[in-house]
């Protein structure tokens, strides 16, 4: 609308005779100047606009700081904005996965890469990918990165099925007084998958069960299913965590796995101390646009390492019905709704793992005003990619608060959150691979424009941006910042 609006009054001010000669904005400023003193009053303008409320509805929009006076900045601003020719967009196109993987991650020893890319609406990379356990599908290079992790750990995990030491808590699990015991482990089925909420939900009741919270059957058997079930879990969480892998992942090979393992603790007594990984198992996944962690210097490097490690044991060690009253209680301290906390926490997209990154990196916000905008955001995602998404949002939010300058409010602008910074400056975290000139980012940044225009407005992208996107978004006074990870890194 308000391109339009521009639109206009440039057809207007052209149309005008008596400026039909003046080939500058510049001259028609000095023209409209009547006493030179470099500034266009109100009365002024009345020569253009007799009508009242349409000169008031003109001096607005040209009024840009709202100072009663228009200079001469703010006049050419507006006639350059309004003469600005039709807007070329760029079209996604597919990449070739060697323009974004290095060589020796686009084939392991377990997996090969397709060679096609594919790009999602312009902003992510989609693989494609192949491996000794199924071919999946992942849209994003965090989500890659997870995945190369998970397929290593399913193959380490197949290993260890392998051993004498596995083969023999197949065969002391058969003792055990439980109605599955044995088809647990050599057929391991989903009811403890922890994929989505509904699994929080499951272990919840179960721990009420044992707390005592709410009611025990009279069956004395059931006390014994549900504490076997608690220490499968416990053993899975111990496994991802010595894999380095999210024990709540959707990957369905990844938790057949986690659960045959498991098991073999809970009912077979199988314990890791006895099982020697193999080194690729915990190896880390390196290439091009990857982590910024690598370039960090070495004090931030360890101090994110073991905020890192934190959070991976916190999902080691805690439930997620313990996790849930953690992550609320967190919630309440930065002023979010109950409501709202309830609604994030229901939803099935975020693993609990997602909601202890992104509790913890929200929470670090305390003295922001607006958290609530970002949880109102989340609450749109549909998959676990989409879930990756706002992790990666809130963490850029979390470094940029901890490394530049504290963010003091969060407001969201047409589909964009933006940061305001006790600097003066504004930031809007864009966590996107590769981003192209599109029209929702032009009407966007028009949008950023006018609403703060007096300060510096920075996008941070954890990828990169095509030459024609970083050359637009400096034509309209703003900057790009790409690959942000070179002051911050990201858990995958």
């Amino acid at each position: 609308m308000k391109k339009i609006v521009f639109w206009l009054l440039f057809c207007m001010l052209a149309s005008v005779p008596a400026f039909a000669g003046y080939k500058t904005p510049q001259e028609m400023f000095y023209s409209l100047d009547v006493n030179k003193d470099g500034k266009i009053m109100k009365e002024e303008l009345m020569v253009l606009y007799r009508d009242k409320i349409v000169l008031e509805e003109k001096y607005v929009i040209l009024d840009k700081d709202g100072d009663g006076s228009i200079v001469m900045e703010e006049f050419v601003n507006v006639y350059e904005v309004a003469k600005r020719p039709k807007a070329e967009y760029e079209v996604p196109r597919n990449r070739l996965v060697s323009e974004v993987l290095n060589w020796d991650v686009i084939e392991g020893e377990h997996y090969t890469i397709e060679q096609t890319v594919r790009i999602y609406d312009g902003f992510m990379h989609h693989f494609a990918v192949n491996s000794d356990f199924g071919t999946f599908e992942v849209t994003g290079d965090s989500a890659l990165r997870k995945l190369l992790r998970e397929i290593d750990a399913i193959a380490a995990l197949q290993e260890v099925k392998k051993s004498k030491i596995f083969m023999k808590a197949v065969k002391e699990s058969a003792k055990r007084p439980f109605h599955m015991g044995k088809n647990m482990i050599t057929h391991p089925v989903d009811t403890v998958s922890g994929v989505g909420k509904g699994v929080g939900t499951l272990f919840g009741n179960i721990k009420k069960g044992i707390s005592g919270t709410v009611h025990h059957t009279t069956d004395p058997s059931e006390d014994s299913k549900a504490e076997q079930v608690l220490q499968m879990t416990t053993y899975k969480r111990e496994w991802a965590y010595k894999l380095g892998v999210d024990p709540y992942s959707s990957n369905k090979s990844l938790q057949k796995e986690l659960n045959s393992i498991g098991w073999a603790g809970a009912l077979g007594g199988l314990t890791m101390s006895a099982v020697t990984l193999p080194a690729s198992a915990t190896a880390g996944v390196v290439y091009k646009t990857m982590r910024l962690a690598d370039t960090m210097d070495e004090a931030a490097d360890e101090q994110r390492a073991t905020y890192v490690d934190q959070i991976n044991k916190m999902v080691e060690e805690l439930p997620p019905s313990r996790m849930r009253i953690t992550n609320e209680e967190k919630l309440a301290e930065i002023g979010i709704d109950d409501e709202l906390a309830k609604q994030y926490l229901d939803s099935p997209y975020f693993t609990p793992r997602h909601d202890a990154i992104i509790v913890n990196n929200l929470a670090s916000l305390k003295d922001a005003k607006g958290c609530e905008l970002f949880l109102q955001m989340a609450l749109c995602a549909m998959c676990e990619d989409d879930a990756n998404f706002f992790q990666n949002m809130v963490e850029i939010l979390h470094g940029y608060n901890s490394k530049v300058s504290p963010i003091t409010e969060l407001n969201k602008v047409s589909f964009l959150l933006v940061a305001s910074a006790k600097n003066g400056n504004v930031m809007i975290p864009i966590p996107v691979d590769h981003g192209i000139w599109r029209a929702p980012i032009d009407r966007a940044s028009q949008e950023l424009v006018e609403l703060y225009p007096n300060s510096n407005i920075e996008f941070w992208v954890t990828g990169t941006v095509s030459t024609f996107a970083r050359q637009q978004v400096r034509e309209r006074g703003m900057e790009v910042k790409e690959q942000v990870g070179s002051m911050i890194s990201f858990m995958d």
